[in-house]
């Protein structure tokens, strides 16, 4: 009884915390990697994560700076950061030093971990004007299903962010591939469980 009133909710925080609203300006946008095509290129869920990552640059004014976070599997020809890369300076025209790679991650711990480590070595350089001097500010651009999780996981490594969605079920259908929505939901609740007592 506990895990299904909790489970439902988180499905409620969630919905709320997305629909949060925020006026906000990041210097650093996050996109969290979700697999690739054979061929190296993004799968449709990830083309969609980075297209979401672009919309927010364009609406800031094409300011900040990305981190493409997201290591390389096994059955990956290049690495997730790599290939958002290419589709972020090919496809959508994003200037190369706006671009920063994070190639190591294998979860979503990681690639909060590892981006932060990214961020922080720069000294808290802002490409932002108006907010040099400031402590940097930054967005993770994930599906909706995963944005909680995310947004939990940052604020317990103390990286302040603010999760932005890239809606799930309705990129999906639009490919004609059965969402799942409910089960994507379920595997962040068991992580976010499985996180916190072991202080992850």
């Amino acid at each position: 009884m506990w895990f299904f009133s909790s489970f439902a909710a988180l499905l409620v925080y969630s919905t709320l915390y997305r629909l949060l609203p925020r006026k906000r300006v990041y210097d650093y946008i996050i996109i969290h990697g979700a697999g690739l095509m054979p061929d190296g290129t993004p799968t449709p869920l990830l083309r969609g994560r980075v297209d979401k990552g672009v919309a927010l640059w364009e609406k800031q004014g094409k300011t900040g700076v990305f981190v493409a976070s997201g290591g390389q599997g096994s059955d990956e020809v290049v690495s997730e950061a790599e290939s958002m890369r290419r589709y972020l300076t090919e496809s959508r025209h994003v200037p190369a030093d706006a671009v920063l790679m994070e190639d190591r991650s294998t979860t979503t711990m990681e690639n909060l971990r590892f981006s932060k480590e990214i961020m922080d070595a720069r000294g808290g350089v802002q490409s932002v004007p108006g907010r040099r001097g400031l402590a940097y500010r930054c967005a993770l651009v994930t599906s909706d299903y995963h944005v909680f999780r995310a947004s939990e996981y940052a604020h317990h490594i103390g990286l302040k962010a603010d999760g932005v969605r890239q809606p799930y079920a309705w990129l999906l259908l639009a490919h004609g591939v059965h969402p799942g929505v409910h089960s994507r939901y379920q595997g962040a609740f068991v992580a976010v469980l499985c996180a916190r007592p072991a202080g992850h």
